[in-house]
């Protein structure tokens, strides 16, 4: 908790959730182990991987080794010190992402010459200076998901990934960045817990099989679930225990070629692919009845406080923003009351600027 007049600090993986999504929200709901970024791809302007968590890693990690002009101030405890000290760029370019056994903190581990690896424990930036070099209105690495399509009652049978996506964005009425496990856990229990009691039936493939039939879903019974958008450890991968693993499967191609959601076993084996559960029965379980997705009926007050507080975020950096791109920037329509009355004039509060923005000159009249 920081004190009154003390700058806020931000650990080592709550600053790569900045950069990555400039979402305050998510920033400070992370948790250590739902990131794995990897600095060892090759240097490509284009980053071919595609894994934006990877990208935000390298722009961090530049934006504190540049030792002529560091950018970030970096501090930590090196290797079983207690007290924290400012680490010199020069040391932190050597440094990569680690994590304690049980993923409960996320450290650099240091690279050296000669000599056993050292490690950086309680590694900490300062929240405005990671702010101020990552703007808002830079472009965004990873941006929330959103539930596309009607309802799954409008398809016989869904993926179980998007049975979960569908709880998991509260049916379309809000939006989920890929990370956040917190949502994404809830919704691929749900849906589980529901297909091993019987409430909602199962088809897949078998191992061998070209034609999907009905499963027993007592069959998904304590398995260990691998989230969506999660690196999967590799004692899991080159293990013997079978494993119920969500897929992200954008396309119908993808979908069919890679196998979707399935029941994996030695060595990643696949026991059951393509797994499908019955649109109707996700629908009729979480209706989700709201007619309006991402209406202001469906905005709680809680939503509106997180709102708030990303848009008092870009007003520091753009306190000329105007009020219309902020609202498309919240994915919130500039006219709705909750935004006019209490989003928009509490968020300039709390940038440090007056409530309302100084009216513009007005145009001459043609006639």
């Amino acid at each position: 908790m920081t004190s009154p007049g003390e700058a806020e600090v931000w650990s080592l993986h709550e600053a790569l959730a900045w950069v990555m999504t400039r979402d305050m929200d998510f920033t400070r709901r992370i948790q250590p182990n739902w990131l794995r970024p990897d600095i060892s791809l090759p240097s490509d302007p284009q980053w071919p991987s595609g894994l934006d968590q990877d990208v935000a890693w390298r722009l961090l990690h530049a934006a504190w080794t540049n030792s002529a002009h560091p950018a970030l101030r970096v501090s930590g405890c090196i290797e079983g010190g207690i007290t924290r000290e400012a680490i010199p760029a020069n040391l932190l370019q050597s440094c990569d992402w680690a994590y304690t056994a049980d993923r409960s903190e996320a450290f650099l581990s240091m690279r050296c010459a000669v000599g056993p690896i050292v490690q950086i424990r309680q590694v900490r930036f300062v929240a405005d200076e990671v702010m101020r070099h990552f703007p808002t209105s830079d472009r965004i690495l990873c941006r929330a998901l959103r539930w596309e399509g009607g309802p799954p009652s409008d398809a016989s049978h869904i993926s179980l990934f998007e049975a979960a996506a569908w709880i998991a964005t509260s049916g379309g009425r809000r939006p989920v960045f890929p990370y956040d496990l917190e949502y994404w856990e809830n919704g691929c229990a749900e849906v589980v817990r529901k297909v091993t009691g019987g409430q909602i039936s199962l088809v897949g493939r078998e191992a061998g099989s070209p034609l999907s039939n009905v499963i027993d879903g007592v069959r998904l019974a304590g398995l260990k679930m691998q989230m969506p958008f999660a690196s999967a450890d590799l004692a899991d991968i080159l293990g013997d225990a079978p494993r119920l693993v969500f897929a992200v499967s954008d396309s119908d191609e993808r979908w069919r070629v890679e196998g979707g959601d399935s029941v994996t076993g030695a060595r990643g084996y696949a026991l059951y692919s393509h797994l499908q559960v019955a649109g109707p029965d996700v629908s009729k379980i979480w209706p989700f009845s709201d007619p309006e997705p991402y209406s202001a009926n469906a905005r709680t007050t809680a939503d509106e406080l997180r709102l708030t507080a990303r848009l008092a975020i870009m007003l520091k950096g753009e306190p000329g923003l105007a009020k219309a791109e902020a609202a498309e920037r919240l994915s919130i329509g500039h006219r709705e009351r909750a935004f006019e009355l209490r989003i928009w004039p509490n968020a300039r509060k709390s940038a440090g600027l007056g409530e309302r923005a100084k009216a513009g000159r007005k145009k001459k009249s043609a006639i």
